[in-house]
């Protein structure tokens, strides 16, 4: 069901009652319905006790997925109190195993994953020593890579991918230790056993910060993130092509004087350049989903303003049609969009039981359907998984 941009809620006034009718008879494998109380859905969680945040998402060959995130020892989010998390479970569900990472004083969270063909490879950020993991497939510590720094600064790191050249790529920023506002984006090339191969900051732009990165066939990669502007604390979109040896091949930065733009995430497309995803929002007004197009050589093919202020997109896959399927949030349920080629809505739809839910990530599965997680609250805030169709057909994980 489409939702208009600023239409009065649909959900928790009867509307569930119509979404578990729907799923039930849209598609023949979606098994919820209406008699599943908010109780027999939150079955489907994983995670601790108190605030568990879903980071990166890996479908795996057997059918299950690999989960990884943060959890917090508070029923919310402490930045000063995370530690790393991450679990395995199998095509029915069930927890294979789980990994919990805490240094005291420090923060952790695991921020991707990908697998390799005798494990898989976290990204581990914390304050001092962001590192490489690597797990055995039964999710036990292989070995880990403290990926240094420049003396006097600190890193974070955002995004990992597989490069399309048998390397990884990991996208973030730098920033001067002690020094507010010294900032800058960051990508660096390593190897499956965490070597690095090479590194480059955006130094030609202060205050810049890279989201996400996405592989070109040529072995390079799309960069997207921000700039923040030190006069207004606005921020401008910004997408860079890395060549497979590290030259930065060009910059788009576009700057939005009156308005606040950040991309977060970037998919490389079949037909070539790339589409970024973030938010955009005018002085004094509520923040919308963005959408920027962009060819192979840097320009801006067209920017668009996506849907309501109510609705927050998080990520976003391409189809073999060349639409668009989007995951996020719209108030507190989860909501999926598809978008056409030119960044025009066919559908939408949102669902939810409980008052804090949103999808934070999608990705293709061992089938033909794609795995969604994000997070559910009911009790505490946990991990969720479903399956997914193009169409926005779901089922349990």
């Amino acid at each position: 069901m489409p939702l208009e941009e600023e239409s009065v809620s649909l959900f928790k006034q009867g509307y569930i009652v119509f979404v578990f009718l729907l799923l039930v008879v849209i598609s023949g494998s979606c098994n919820w319905d209406d008699e599943y109380s908010p109780e027999e859905v939150y079955a489907y969680h994983y995670g601790s006790d108190y605030y568990d945040e879903m980071r990166g998402l890996l479908s795996t060959s057997d059918g299950g997925c690999v989960m990884v995130g943060l959890s917090s020892s508070s029923l919310e989010y402490n930045y000063a109190d995370t530690k790393g998390y991450a679990l395995k479970v199998d095509q029915d569900g069930q927890v294979q195993w789980e990994v919990s990472d805490s240094v005291q004083f420090d923060n952790i969270s695991f921020d991707g994953v990908v697998a390799v063909d005798d494990g898989y490879l976290l990204l581990r950020n914390c304050y001092y020593n962001s590192a490489l993991v690597k797990l055995d497939p039964d999710g036990a510590l292989i070995w880990q890579v403290n990926l240094q720094c420049e003396q006097g600064y600190n890193q974070h790191f955002s995004s990992l991918i597989r490069s399309a050249d048998g390397q990884l790529y990991i996208a973030g920023c730098v920033d001067k230790i002690g020094v507010a506002h010294d900032y800058h984006a960051l990508l660096i090339k390593v190897d499956y056993l965490g070597n690095e191969i090479w590194r480059v900051t955006g130094d030609d732009i202060a205050q810049s910060n890279a989201r996400a990165v996405s592989a070109i066939a040529d072995g390079g990669c799309y960069l997207a993130g921000y700039r923040e502007r030190a006069d207004t604390s606005r921020s401008d979109p910004i997408v860079w092509r890395i060549g497979a040896d590290g030259q930065q091949l060009w910059t788009n930065l576009h700057d939005g004087a009156e308005t606040d733009d950040e991309l977060s995430d970037i998919i490389t497309l079949e037909n070539g350049g790339c589409l970024a995803l973030g938010h955009t929002a005018q002085v004094g007004e509520s923040s919308h989903p963005l959408l920027m197009r962009y060819d192979e050589a840097g320009n801006t093919l067209w920017s668009r303003k996506f849907g309501s202020a109510r609705a927050r997109l998080n990520d976003l896959t391409e189809l073999e049609n060349g639409s668009i399927l989007a995951v996020g949030s719209y108030q507190s349920d989860y909501y999926l969009a598809s978008i056409d080629s030119e960044g025009n809505k066919n559908w939408d739809k949102a669902f939810g039981w409980f008052e804090s839910e949103g999808i934070l990530k999608i990705t293709p599965s061992e089938t033909d359907l794609f795995l969604i997680g994000g997070t559910i609250g009911y009790n505490a805030i946990d991990f969720v998984v479903f399956r997914a169709n193009c169409q926005g057909e779901i089922e349990p994980f």
